[in-house]
């Protein structure tokens, strides 16, 4: 648990630098804010996102994955995921589709819905017992998120079988 939080804060104080990353370079303001002229999707951009969040069945997942741009509105990204409580860890892919522009939302806000596919490749454990073995799976989810600067934003998650909170940061 020290860990978890050492790297937590460390992974905050290195990004609190992005916060006027924009300042001069033509991406903010001039004054640290975010501005709204910037793209939000660009094909073959990238886009790390970490979250922790509830889960049905993984207790506590933490979730790491890393957005390639398709085309404009269509992202995919590898991802990991790991459920404290329960012991697993799972490997695998969410697609996304971004419903910007057919809602007109201003660029600093990402409306997006998607598809996970996976596997959980060995055992999960629930009380020192165990509670299943590997298995693949499919899931559901939608989410939003606020970009604070052209490099840094915050995202909530909502599966049919977790939610989670977290930050993206640009590449």
């Amino acid at each position: 648990m020290k860990k978890i939080s050492f790297l937590l804060m460390l992974g905050f104080f290195l990004l609190s630098g992005t916060l006027y990353a924009g300042e001069g370079n033509g991406e903010g303001n001039g004054n640290g804010i975010y501005s709204t002229q910037a793209r939000r999707t660009v094909a073959g951009a990238g886009l790390l996102n970490i979250g922790a969040g509830l889960g049905y069945y993984s207790g506590i997942p933490l979730s790491l994955d890393y957005e390639f741009g398709v085309s404009r509105d269509i992202t995919i990204a590898p991802t990991l995921g790991l459920g404290l409580g329960y012991g697993g860890f799972s490997v695998g892919a969410k697609g996304r589709f971004y419903f910007d522009d057919i809602f007109q939302m201003d660029r600093a806000f990402d409306l997006y819905g998607g598809v996970s596919l996976g596997v959980v490749p060995g055992q999960e454990y629930y009380g020192g017992e165990t509670a299943r073995r590997g298995y693949f799976y499919t899931d559901l989810h939608v989410g939003a998120r606020y970009h604070l600067t052209p490099r840094f934003g915050m995202f909530l998650d909502v599966a049919l079988s977790s939610a989670s909170l977290g930050a993206s940061i640009r590449f």
